[in-house]
């Protein structure tokens, strides 16, 4: 049986059909426990069934089922006309093949008590729920749970928690979809988490390692954002750079990014910085550096050899891919290609 998720239901077993077309009221049953249906790569089994069907109207007195990994799944409800009015519950339910349908990769064990409202075309599903073993865009998540909805094409969160193998992220607010776009009205707490995953999940050009600890808010379209926070990361690197330290304040409004009282600590360096990059790559930044050591400065070795340390209090300007310095340089040795 083709069906709305694009896929297919498999079912075998014994159904029992009775009542009168004259009357117009129908009962729906299985017998006995021997029936099974399977979609995508879950195979229900023990499925039991009860309905009653009328013209306009059907009542789901009881669905209930197994998968042959143990999970469980119950429902019960009415549907009349285009209406829906059902309650669900599943236990240790795999979510490979829902990740799948969504053209996406994952597993867990998902669990929770839903309500699903509204009408075929547009249906309200929310409740609580708690996951498992999961992995979710390349995320090993140990133990998630909070509350999920989805009503008139709005997606919220409330107190959802996910505990990863190190670490934990913390979402509650709202992603409206009504619109052409995304809006965006999101709390997201991260705390001491790898970096990792998270830099590969974002693609990044090159390796960045270390922990995490991240508070930011989010509003506003997905094609142009706001976003505020404050980021604390340690004892990690980037493209092989050793880093001890960094943190500071940040924002990013109409495409500009500005960072406040940003700090970055090394084994033997450190600068403070304050400024902003547009959404052109034009930089305007104050920095303050303190023991910059050269043969440190990713990069910059593949030019010349160099050596020694220095200070540098000034500014930033031009673009990224040209920055120009402004300030003054102290240094007490200095060497090139020696």
């Amino acid at each position: 049986v083709n069906n709305s998720f694009g896929s297919s239901l498999i079912a075998d077993g014994v159904m029992y059909l009775a009542g009168s077309l004259d009357t117009g009221h129908l009962r729906l049953s299985t017998v006995g426990n021997l029936m099974t249906l399977q979609w995508q790569n879950i195979l229900f089994k023990s499925l039991m069934l009860d309905a009653d069907i009328t013209k306009d109207t059907i009542v789901l007195n009881n669905f209930s089922s197994a998968t042959a990994e143990g999970g469980i799944l119950t429902a019960s409800g009415t549907k009349k006309g285009d209406a829906l009015a059902f309650d669900a519950m599943v236990a240790k339910l795999p979510i490979d093949a829902f990740m799948s349908y969504l053209g996406q990769t994952g597993k867990g064990l998902l669990s929770g008590a839903f309500k699903v409202s509204g009408t075929e075309d547009s249906p309200n599903v929310s409740g609580k729920f708690s996951l498992e073993n999961g992995e979710i865009f390349g995320q090993e998540i140990n133990e998630a749970h909070g509350f999920a909805g989805w009503e008139n094409h709005v997606l919220s969160f409330k107190r959802v928690e996910a505990y990863m193998k190190q670490g934990s992220h913390k979402v509650g607010g709202t992603v409206n979809m009504q619109a052409d776009e995304p809006v965006f009205d999101l709390q997201v707490d991260t705390e001491n988490v790898r970096i990792e995953p998270l830099a590969a999940f974002a693609g990044s050009p090159f390796p960045i390692t270390g922990n995490l600890t991240n508070n930011m808010r989010i509003s506003g379209p997905m094609s142009n954002p706001r976003i505020r926070g404050k980021v604390h990361a340690w004892y990690g690197s980037v493209h092989g750079f050793l880093v001890d330290d960094v943190k500071g304040d940040y924002s990013l409004a109409g495409g500009t990014l500005a960072l406040q009282n940003f700090y970055i600590h090394t084994l033997t360096s450190s600068v403070k910085m304050d400024g902003t990059m547009d959404a052109r790559g034009n930089l305007d930044f104050g920095i303050e550096a303190k023991d910059v050591h050269l043969a440190r400065i990713p990069l910059i070795n593949e030019y010349a050899e160099f050596d020694g340390a220095f200070d540098f209090s000034g500014s930033v300007k031009g673009t990224k891919h040209n920055p120009l310095f402004n300030g003054v340089v102290t240094s007490n040795s200095i060497s090139v290609n020696k």
